[in-house]
């Protein structure tokens, strides 16, 4: 079974449980609820979202229910697994991580800034000056030409 088939039969389920038709999930167009609680449809953490707040239930739950369903295993047994990766979690701390992430004020990248930046566009400049090229300073640097490119257009900037 997929994950979108487990997923339609949670919010069927849920939906049904709840004495709710479809046409009293308002914001979500009938059609496309119809295709999803059919497993038919891709559906978006944001629509996911509103679907749960209109059953009045929490996203995630839908989300711990889905995976009961497609592992085949009581909600007890998926709720106990996720608490113990929560508490890994926690050791690890990656909660500061998120914080920090928050606070910042552009989105991040995905990637981590490497800590050898500066002297990568230093080194860059310099070789540049020097009449190197871009893939010569790539190479050099052990770098994407692209990402030397990168560098020297900050240093036009």
């Amino acid at each position: 079974m997929s994950l979108n088939k487990a997923l339609a039969q949670v919010v069927r389920g849920v939906r049904i449980s709840k004495g709710l038709s479809q046409e009293d999930l308002s914001t979500v167009d009938r059609s496309y609820l119809g295709r999803i609680e059919g497993g038919r449809a891709q559906v978006t953490v944001e629509v996911l979202n509103r679907i749960a707040v209109l059953l009045g239930v929490e996203v995630g739950l839908l989300v711990i229910l889905a995976t009961s369903v497609l592992e085949e295993e009581p909600s007890q047994v998926t709720i106990r697994r996720i608490d113990s990766q929560l508490s890994q979690l926690d050791q690890g701390g990656p909660y500061s991580s998120i914080a920090e992430m928050l606070k910042a004020k552009r989105p991040p990248t995905g990637r981590d800034r490497k800590a050898n930046a500066a002297e990568n566009l230093a080194t860059a400049q310099r070789m540049r000056s020097q009449g190197a090229s871009l893939a010569e300073i790539a190479r050099a640097l052990g770098l994407a030409k692209s990402t030397v490119h990168a560098y020297l257009k900050q240093d036009a900037l």
